[in-house]
């Protein structure tokens, strides 16, 4: 069977930085962060107490008050996001064949926020109190029933739980859904709300957080030998894939191809990067490989960036082995840096900024970094670079106990 070429139609994004696709990009161009005193609880007790929490976003927009005492935090940011996919790739609904509609998310917490109020509910009042909500709102598998619902969606339905490469996880599930004829549109992307006191709590005693509060806007830098951590955030991200044929037949705005993705494992550590980062790198050149381009076709690699300094170094060891330090060698950025690490959401926030660099022919910059790491010498993105023919984007994304995944990116030739 030929396999369909697929694109992005749609973007929607919930963010520390910008709500809203316009509103997320200007910010990456103009170098806002998102990082600021997390203010949705007490964080005296701990040594972290920044965060990349978002203040400005009105769930009234999207949900009758009703709505709200029934689903979690992570569940109302995905299906704002995923409205705003669907407005901006201008597809009518009610004339698409809907079982050819399907919906891949992904997340890596769940419901967190939700079942952090229950658990004081059922503590301080008894069971008896406790919302018959809970299985909606905390499973992993609610957001996606959620929107299928809301939108009428009766196409494949996929959750991908993998940590921090979900979002990717999930942009690449639907994308082959696509390619292989079983669907012809995806909503696909992620959404995280990790800001509660269990688990920044918890992070932060383990040393994985930066400290840097009195200067939150300073705390995320990638690949710097001066980074002390990385930024818990949150938001959602969600893009309109479908198949070319579809989107042309339409007339249908196109960002950007999805040209490739695979996925692996260094099986090495629960918790500590593989040194040589050998599983990172077979994944990028599976990726590549699979999207018929070398990586000489590479002008930009949307990295993961967490400013956790063993995995950036990692990470660089890894793009350094690929590409090398020739003149031709990719421009390296990371959203991560302005809009904290979201877990499973990130993957996704990538994915929406990599497309407008494409479409918009600009590479935003990195915050705060200096220097590579001296060994790696990376071409870091120090400032925005805007007219840029941004042919393609190689997007990494990896977490603990040595998953990653890789997505590319290109501009649509005919």
């Amino acid at each position: 069977m030929l396999q369909q070429r697929v694109v992005i139609t749609g973007l929607g994004v919930v963010a520390p930085n910008g709500i809203g696709k316009e509103a997320f990009w200007q910010a990456q161009l103009e170098g806002l962060s998102g990082v600021r005193t997390i203010r949705r609880f007490d964080t005296s007790r701990y040594d972290t107490h920044i965060g990349g929490e978002i203040n400005d976003f009105d769930p009234l927009g999207y949900f009758d008050p009703h709505e709200l005492k029934k689903i979690d935090r992570s569940n109302m940011y995905a299906i704002a996001a995923a409205q705003m996919a669907l407005q901006d790739s201008k597809v009518d609904l009610a004339h698409e064949n809907r079982e050819r509609f399907g919906s891949s998310i992904g997340n890596a917490l769940g419901g967190v926020d939700y079942v952090d109020k229950e658990i004081d509910v059922l503590r301080d009042k008894g069971p008896r109190w406790g919302s018959p909500y809970l299985a909606i709102a905390f499973f992993s598998c609610g957001t996606n029933g959620l929107l299928s619902i809301r939108f009428g969606l009766k196409g494949p339905v996929m959750t991908m739980c993998n940590g921090n490469t979900s979002g990717s996880d999930a942009i690449g599930a639907a994308y082959r859904t696509i390619r292989s004829g079983r669907a012809d549109m995806m909503l696909a992307g992620a959404t995280e709300a990790p800001l509660v006191p269990l688990f920044v709590g918890s992070m932060s005693k383990d040393g994985f957080l930066s400290k840097r509060n009195e200067d939150p806007e300073s705390a995320l830098r990638p690949f710097d030998p001066t980074a002390d951590g990385m930024v818990l955030g949150e938001g959602a991200a969600l893009l309109v894939l479908e198949s070319l044929e579809h989107a042309t037949a339409r007339g249908a705005h196109i960002y950007a191809e999805v040209a490739g993705y695979a996925s692996g494992s260094s099986a090495f550590d629960v918790l500590r990067p593989e040194p040589n980062g050998k599983g990172l790198v077979s994944t990028m050149k599976r990726a590549l490989l699979e999207a018929g381009i070398s990586a000489d076709d590479i002008p930009v690699v949307h990295s993961q960036g967490l400013s956790m300094r063993d995995h950036d170094l990692m990470e660089a060891r890894c793009l350094w082995e690929l590409f090398g330090n020739s003149p031709a060698s990719p421009a390296v950025t990371a959203v991560s840096s302005w809009t904290g690490n979201s877990l499973g959401g990130l993957g996704a926030m990538q994915a929406a900024s990599s497309a407008l660099m494409i479409d918009q022919r600009a590479v935003p910059g990195l915050a705060n970094t200096l220097a590579a790491p001296e060994v790696y010498p990376l071409k870091l993105q120090s400032r925005t670079e805007k007219n840029k023919h941004v042919r393609a984007v190689l997007q990494t994304a990896y977490c603990f106990m040595g998953k990653s995944s890789v997505l590319i990116f290109k501009e649509v030739v005919s």
